[in-house]
């Protein structure tokens, strides 16, 4: 029979037990980490609020106000009304801060009529859709 000369260079059970589990949670931490900075650019969201369109005497004009509700700034690239992009709006991109008030100012490419509704959509850089509806009094 062959006898085995007890090493003592090895490690004990124990120790190998504790550093094998201690190699297991950093390995945890950094795959959640990582994981988790890649979800954050998924939570950011632009949120939009219009809260009125005031339609001018001159029916040639629209004044739209609104809020951006959300944690971002958010640049309004596009104004559509009726389906119809409106090229002719200040400022021209609009650009709204968080938590602020913002209004733009439209020039209508055709007159605003009494008696129709109107489908207001702001189009965001990101391009997230921004909708209301309204008629002029």
């Amino acid at each position: 029979m062959k006898v085995f000369k007890q090493s003592t260079q090895a490690l004990s059970p124990v120790i190998a037990s504790v550093m094998l589990i201690a190699i297991a949670v950093a390995v945890t931490l950094a795959t959640s980490g990582w994981l988790g900075g890649l979800t954050t650019k998924f939570e950011e969201t632009e949120q939009i609020k219009i809260t009125s369109v005031n339609f001018t005497p001159t029916s040639q004009y629209l004044n739209i106000v609104g809020k951006n509700t959300g944690p971002d700034s958010v640049t309004i690239k596009e104004v559509w009304i009726n389906n119809v992009n409106q090229a002719a709006y200040s400022p021209n991109p609009t650009t709204v801060r968080a938590n602020t008030d913002f209004s733009i100012n439209v020039t209508l490419t055709q007159p605003w009529s009494y008696g129709y509704s109107y489908q207001i959509k702001l189009l965001s850089s990101r391009a997230n859709p921004f909708f209301y509806a309204a008629s002029p009094p």
